[in-house]
């Protein structure tokens, strides 16, 4: 196991404009996309979350399984899944409403966390709704701050608004995280809830003077940007026929997990010492996940193979 993920699990029940009145359920979940996408890319990857023993709980389990995700601390509850009423519309952003409470991945206690990681484990990957909603928050922050002695910690906030209970206590907590995180990606819409009206080249600078190595700012069509204390870097988007943005961040962050993976090992020195070239070849690899991920339904990012061939 090169990289665990940790965080929800859900099904997205998704209604499309003009398309048919009973929703779709696919399996997502912010962090659950990000250990898919991992590892249909090659990368050894591992699943840390609560999943319920219910129907839609066994589809979650089986698309991991599916698509290669090492299972072992998965752990498994008899409350139900998380479901996510998603609406599209064509040329916006996909609504969300959640059904979350009492669910099973806001459940995970610190009983429930790993006692001993991998010799071969390199980074843990953090994100989204899991570290606002209790008790599972409490205990992937305890976790975060363990897991960070020894590996890589990665965070993608993905802000959900409606789920953050107060913008200042989120903040706040948002502070914290990433003080312990080596690299954070953000979208340009979680700067716009973190820091309304703000400036990212500040934003940035605080986070990196926090101690964290690699900043990496999401511009969706318009491309990416990655900042660390020595350097700034643009890579352009790709144009293509967008089907839904469903996923396309989880995928662009699986994507350049992976593509810094293949530099060489993933370690907190090593990140510190990347190259412009370095980071720039990693955004435009995650440019390309995220973007063929755009021209599928749902969450469905590409293998290695479709990668190589595309």
């Amino acid at each position: 196991m090169q990289i665990l993920v940790c965080g929800e699990a859900l099904i997205d029940l998704v209604l499309r404009a003009n398309g048919p009145n009973d929703p779709v359920p696919t399996p997502g979940g912010s962090p659950y996309n990000v250990a898919i996408g991992l590892a249909r890319l090659g990368v050894e990857t591992g699943y840390l979350g609560k999943i319920s023993t219910d129907a839609h709980g066994r589809m979650l389990r089986a698309h991991l399984a599916e698509s290669g995700v090492d299972l072992r601390f998965a752990v498994e509850t008899a409350r139900r899944t998380t479901t996510a009423g998603v609406r599209l519309k064509y040329g916006e952003e996909p609504e969300f409403v959640f059904d979350i409470e009492n669910t099973a991945d806001r459940s995970l206690l610190v009983s429930e966390l790993p006692e001993r990681l991998p010799d071969s484990l390199q980074a843990v990957h953090f994100g989204s709704y899991s570290l606002v909603l209790e008790p599972g928050a409490s205990a992937l922050v305890r976790f975060m701050e363990a897991a960070g002695s020894t590996c890589v910690i990665t965070l993608d906030p993905n802000v959900r608004p409606f789920l953050i209970p107060a913008r200042t206590a989120y903040r706040g907590g948002f502070e914290r995280w990433c003080a312990m995180s080596d690299m954070v990606k953000l979208s340009t819409a979680d700067l716009d809830y973190i820091d309304p009206g703000g400036d990212e080249t500040r934003l940035v600078a605080s986070l990196l003077a926090a101690g964290t190595a690699l900043v990496v700012v999401t511009r969706g069509p318009r491309g990416a940007t990655g900042y660390t204390a020595r350097f700034r870097v643009d890579a352009p988007g790709e144009q293509v026929s967008v089907v839904d943005t469903i996923g396309a961040g989880d995928a662009f962050m699986s994507g350049l997990l992976a593509a810094l993976c293949d530099a060489g090992p993933l370690t907190k020195d090593r990140l510190r010492l990347l190259s412009i070239s370095e980071v720039e070849c990693a955004l435009r690899f995650a440019t390309k996940v995220a973007a063929i991920t755009c021209q599928r339904r749902g969450a469905d990012p590409p293998t290695r193979a479709e990668l190589t061939h595309d």
